[in-house]
């Protein structure tokens, strides 16, 4: 704390102006300060300088940072009124979505429904069933929908009433040939009596027959299970597919989404195929006990060529006469009735032998001739009998898909070509070819490697039931070999043989049929 002088009469006060009396005598002295007091009085005004500097700087300090909290303050609250008037929105908009997702529901739920599919040429019913006929279907119909009414009840119990459809789509005059020369049934029609009273039995419930060819019943229930697995009216879609490792690959495209996989069950039948196997860990998975074969059909391939008295269309009995029989000289596109009447006038004509009757042809045992299938199955190269059973290779459309040698060479090719061999002659055994007048040459003595090259240039012959022969010793050809996969043309362009059916075969392997 600064010190300042002290005051004495003799030097006077600096601040007082008062006059000075001394021995009496009135004076008017006033005593001017000294440098030194001036400099302290400067001193004082300067600290008095510095601290109003800093009481003003303290001020214009509070008063910038109230300014910054106001602003603050400010902003804050228009975010707080902001995200109040966005919650009362946000709640409004949630309960209006909640009324429409409600809406939503119930008009799903309005017109809730489950459908099973079934490939019919597999899933096939009990023997009892299709034995009544009409009858029969009807009752199938009527089991079915109680199976199905159950099912729904134990896996989707929050549906109250969902309607029930069924679709079972086959080859109806194919399977019920197959399911006569089976024995299962006394005649091919009574199948075609069966899928009518299915049909009549329930207003949702379809047989549909799909006619002939291969894998028709494949593509239209691909195509079917595709459309009902995004339909939000579909709650769940029953496969009956056992039997065919082919649906394998339209599994394989619903997993990862567990919404579509929650939306599929399937059905069995027969045991699941290895490839269905390995998928039925990842979907639900039901039978429906004794209504449903669950062992499969002999191949029309195997119950032609099987021993032993079995019951067939007329026209299979024909095609395995051997030629120079009475019964062989009818010709080949007459109708049954004609073939018949044919067939008692030459033998009449020529014998006093009692003319042939389906009950007399029909118990006699089967013995194919050597120009038959089974006979040329049990030849290799024409050399020997087959130690194991072939299998025709198809791919996942069904289409056949034969091997082809790419590596001989052109030359051998045009070579063999220019011999003029018999294909069937040498490739199908010596007993194949039965036509007199063949033109073809039977006398070479044929290499390994010829065999090898000929093989390869009788599939330059197109096949007449092109993908879909099932004859798995078939020399002929299925697809062009010139063409490549996804390529829908080749070098010959519109020339070639092939033309229309046989390029851009896809050649991946998806399943062998043994037969």
């Amino acid at each position: 704390m600064a010190r300042f002088p002290t005051f004495s009469p003799e030097s006077g006060n600096p601040f007082s102006s008062s006059p000075s009396y001394s021995n009496g005598n009135l004076t008017t002295a006033r005593t001017m300060p000294d440098q030194s007091t001036i400099d302290l009085f400067k001193d004082r005004h300067n600290r008095l300088m510095s601290t109003e500097n800093e009481k003003n700087k303290l001020i214009e300090d509070l008063l910038c940072r109230l300014e910054l909290t106001e602003d603050q303050y400010q902003r804050s609250r228009l975010d707080h009124d902001r995200e109040i008037r966005y919650n009362r929105e946000g709640q409004m908009r949630e309960n209006q979505l909640q009324n429409q997702l409600r809406g939503v529901k119930g008009l799903m739920d309005r017109n809730a429904f489950v459908v099973v599919l079934l490939d019919g040429d597999g899933m096939i019913f009990s023997e009892e069933l299709l034995q009544q006929g009409e009858k029969g279907g009807k009752e199938a119909a009527s089991q079915l929908w109680g199976a199905m009414n159950d099912f729904v009840h134990r896996a989707i119990p929050h549906l109250s009433s969902p309607k029930i459809l069924a679709r079972i789509y086959a080859n109806v005059k194919g399977l019920g040939d197959v399911l006569q020369m089976s024995g299962i049934i006394d005649r091919a029609t009574l199948f075609e009596d069966f899928a009518r009273g299915f049909n009549g039995s329930k207003l949702l419930f379809d047989f549909i027959d799909v006619g002939n060819g291969k894998d028709k019943a494949d593509d239209k229930i691909t195509e079917i299970f595709k459309l009902y697995l995004h339909d939000i009216h579909c709650h769940q879609i029953l496969l009956g597919c056992s039997h065919d490792n082919g649906y394998a690959r339209l599994l394989d495209d619903t997993m990862g989404d567990a919404m579509l996989m929650d939306h599929i069950t399937l059905l069995e039948g027969v045991p699941f195929e290895r490839e269905l196997a390995n998928l039925r860990a990842s979907f639900r998975t039901t039978k429906f006990d004794n209504m449903f074969r669950d062992t499969k059909l002999a191949t029309p391939y195997q119950l032609k060529n099987a021993p032993g008295p079995i019951q067939r269309p007329l026209q299979t009995i024909f095609a395995n006469i051997p030629i120079g029989s009475p019964l062989a000289q009818v010709p080949s596109n007459s109708t049954t009735d004609e073939i018949t009447n044919s067939t008692t006038t030459s033998i009449t004509s020529k014998s006093n032998t009692p003319a042939p009757t389906w009950a007399s042809m029909t118990a006699a045992p089967f013995i194919p001739s050597a120009s038959s299938p089974a006979a040329r199955s049990g030849m290799k190269n024409g050399t020997g009998p087959l130690k194991s059973t072939p299998g025709i290779n198809r791919n996942r459309l069904g289409q056949r898909v034969d091997d082809l040698d790419e590596s001989i060479p052109n030359e051998d090719i045009k070579r063999v070509k220019k011999l003029k061999l018999c294909n069937v002659y040498y490739l199908n055994g010596a007993d194949a070819c039965n036509n007199a007048r063949c033109t073809h040459d039977h006398d070479y003595n044929i290499t390994k490697n010829d065999l090898k090259t000929l093989r390869q240039v009788a599939r330059m012959t197109p096949c007449y039931f092109k993908t879909e022969c099932d004859d798995p010793k078939c020399i002929y050809g299925h697809r062009c070999p010139q063409s490549q996969p996804n390529s829908k043309e080749c070098w010959y362009k519109e020339d070639c043989r092939f033309a229309g059916w046989g390029h851009g075969i896809d050649t991946r392997i998806c399943k062998t049929t043994k037969v």
